[in-house]
């Protein structure tokens, strides 16, 4: 039972990740401009992740696990905002 409830947590925690996101970048994006406002939210939700996580999740060592996903985010909006029009 508790396999499922680490898997739950993972699935939950990179939809959140995902979401928050967006969301904070939408937020920056009124203010600062489109590379500025990835970082912002990287930056933001590095630390949520960094020293909330570890409070809130069961399963040990949750940095290590949510923070590469975060990366990945953030890497796949850097690729988008600097494609080519």
């Amino acid at each position: 039972m508790s396999a499922f409830i680490y898997i739950l947590e993972f699935v939950v925690s990179y939809i959140l990740i995902f979401f928050l996101f967006k969301i904070l970048n939408k937020i920056f994006l009124k203010k600062f401009n489109d590379i500025t406002s990835v970082i912002f939210s990287f930056v933001l939700l590095g630390f949520l992740i960094f020293f909330i996580a570890p409070f809130v999740y069961s399963f040990p060592y949750p940095v290590f696990i949510y923070f590469p996903a975060l990366i990945i985010i953030f890497i796949y909006n850097l690729y988008e905002i600097s494609k080519p029009t």
